[in-house]
């Protein structure tokens, strides 16, 4: 990813957190936690759903991360539950790994 253009890159910044909080935040987490009555077991199940999707595209050594992450942006919801606070720290994340590292990495 870090070879594309950096328009690209930041679209693909941007659709990843409002997709991917909307989906497994917003969506999953609340439908889960109606069908388990449970919001613990509503965010591990969606936390793992969410890791495992990751490994087809960046392999499994981004597992580890994204969990980490994903975890994070778990409890936040949990926490406030505020959808826009889970997609801007997505966001931001996403953004500090796909855009600016590779900026100042060369």
């Amino acid at each position: 990813m870090a070879v594309w253009p950096l328009w690209l890159r930041i679209v693909a910044v941007i659709t990843a957190g409002v997709v991917e909080e909307s989906l497994f935040r917003g969506y999953a987490m609340e439908r889960l936690a109606t069908l388990t009555g449970s919001y613990g077991w509503a965010g591990l199940i969606s936390l793992v759903v969410f890791g495992l999707v990751h490994l087809p595209f960046w392999g499994p050594g981004i597992l580890f991360s994204a969990l980490f992450g994903g975890s994070v942006f778990t409890l936040l919801y949990l926490w406030r539950r505020d959808l826009w606070a889970c997609i801007i720290a997505h966001t931001v994340t996403d953004a500090f790994a796909l855009i600016l590292y590779p900026m100042i990495r060369h």
